[in-house]
């Protein structure tokens, strides 16, 4: 999840960028934050469950005045 804080009355405003087993930070910049996660998926040609590296950039743009996004953008992309 990456979460944006919003105020006290309305909390965080949250989104669910995938399931993994574990993330490092790769790059990070304002509005965008690249990481490089490790996940399990089905291997459907194996009928077996499988592991692999993946690079996510995930970007946003703030609101007006810093508010929080109405949205975030993931493009995945292999580890070379």
């Amino acid at each position: 999840y990456l979460a944006f804080y919003q105020s006290p009355a309305e909390g965080h405003r949250v989104f669910m960028i995938g399931d993994f087993n574990e993330y490092r930070v790769h790059e990070e910049a304002p509005g965008r934050i690249v990481l490089d996660v490790e996940e399990n998926y089905m291997d459907e040609a194996r009928d077996e469950i499988s592991s692999r590296s993946r690079r996510m950039t995930i970007s946003w743009t703030l609101g007006p005045d810093g508010a929080a996004p109405t949205s975030v953008r993931v493009v995945h992309a292999p580890i070379e």
